[in-house]
């Protein structure tokens, strides 16, 4: 639920209380409730970012934009948060030291930690933020997380950066000093960079040992709540998280060896509940399986990436086309020659390969486009790895 710690009591304003009960309303229960209410979420984030400026609530509006950044990350929608990081970066210069002394009881610093952490999870995958932009932006938020706290955020983040770049020495590092330092978050999300890790330097035993420690529950007992909040401790989504990791990182021989070890128990779509982002990867799977149980879905499904794809980022959008792809080559080698499919200027009725081929030129397109602007992202390794997991 958002807005656990804000005391409606000590504000005057009664519309700001109104929204915020709003809010809270449209976020109880599970986080199915997030994703079934996000249009609504954002509306009303909005209208509270307004007023709470306007009425010098800086509690509210900091935990406002770190609601805002969060909900938008969660949606997949990244072009936004490149606008609302602006907005944090100049409000939090002007107001947050100003009015930390008043709000002393709170954790108003720690959202700061958070905004950046949301950020990073845009800024690792634009085009626009090229290298050197991107490692200002990486001492920035090491900046503000050794002034604020939370350098286990920024160290776990940096995982991530290493692994973009298959930068071993600097996955090491980021691991090393990761480990020093507690965490307090869900300790199976804080702990998932260690599957690209272990991919990344082919040690498929620690791998599969991590794997086995959050499924039987092994994680440490004070830690154990995650079970009942987080979608990565359900074995569907922890199976898809891991794939898409062997994807990132480019290691075909480990995908295929869980997918034939793992996800073939379940060997099943993905569910929106369980995390929309991983729902093009179950429909990737079920092709490799030549299961096409699901066409007309899937084929609806595709042109909604395609309307949507406006709000991915560059990386993201080339894994989504990659993964669209493999699917419809894997269709026409089923049998399936012609579909009804709406393409940008074509018409429904287009050959399969066609499709295929419409998803690899932007695919490639995206791939130049992140490659100029990251020199250590590989995009021809990703395709490879994509070709070769789908047997093609």
């Amino acid at each position: 639920m958002m807005f656990p710690f804000v005391n409606t009591k000590m504000l005057t304003c009664e519309e700001l209380v109104d929204l915020i009960m709003q809010v809270r309303l449209f976020t109880s229960g599970g986080y199915d409730m997030y994703d079934q209410n996000e249009d609504t979420i954002i509306r009303l984030l909005d209208k509270i970012l307004v007023l709470s400026k306007k009425e010098k609530e800086w509690y509210v509006y900091f935990d406002s934009l770190y609601n805002m950044l969060y909900i938008l990350k969660r949606g997949g929608n990244h072009r936004k948060i490149l606008k609302y990081a602006e907005i944090y970066y100049k409000d939090s210069t002007e107001y947050m030291d100003r009015e930390l002394p008043n709000y002393s009881n709170t954790d108003m610093a720690e959202t700061n930690t958070y905004c950046y952490s949301n950020i990073f999870n845009s800024y690792i995958g634009y085009y626009q933020i090229g290298d050197e932009k991107m490692e200002a932006f990486m001492k920035m938020y090491e900046e503000t997380v050794h002034k604020y706290g939370g350098q286990v955020h920024y160290y776990r983040d940096e995982m991530s950066l290493a692994a973009l770049y298959r930068d071993k020495e600097r996955f090491r590092q980021a691991k090393n000093n990761f480990e020093k330092y507690e965490v307090e978050n869900c300790y199976v999300c804080m702990h998932l960079s260690y599957f690209p890790y272990y991919f990344l330097n082919h040690d498929m035993e620690s791998a599969e040992e991590f794997l086995d420690t959050i499924l039987k529950k092994r994680i440490p007992k004070k830690h154990q709540w995650c079970y009942e909040r987080c979608q990565n401790t359900k074995a569907q989504t922890l199976y898809y998280s891991v794939l898409e990791d062997c994807l990132s990182i480019g290691n075909a021989e480990y995908f295929g060896y869980i997918y034939e070890k793992y996800w073939k128990k379940i060997a099943k779509r993905q569910n929106p509940e369980d995390g929309r982002d991983s729902i093009e990867t179950g429909i990737f799977c079920c092709a490799i399986a030549g299961d096409f149980s699901e066409m007309e879905a899937d084929l609806r499904k595709a042109e909604e990436t395609i309307r949507n794809i406006g709000r991915a980022s560059t990386n993201n959008a080339i894994h989504k086309y990659l993964k669209w792809q493999m699917y419809f080559e894997l269709l026409e080698k089923s049998g399936v020659k012609q579909i009804e499919l709406a393409l940008p200027d074509r018409g429904n009725k287009i050959l399969t390969m066609d499709a295929a081929a419409y998803f690899e030129e932007k695919a490639d397109e995206y791939g130049r486009l992140f490659e100029s602007a990251r020199k250590q992202y590989d995009y021809r390794l990703i395709k490879n790895t994509y070709r070769e997991c789908a047997g093609l």
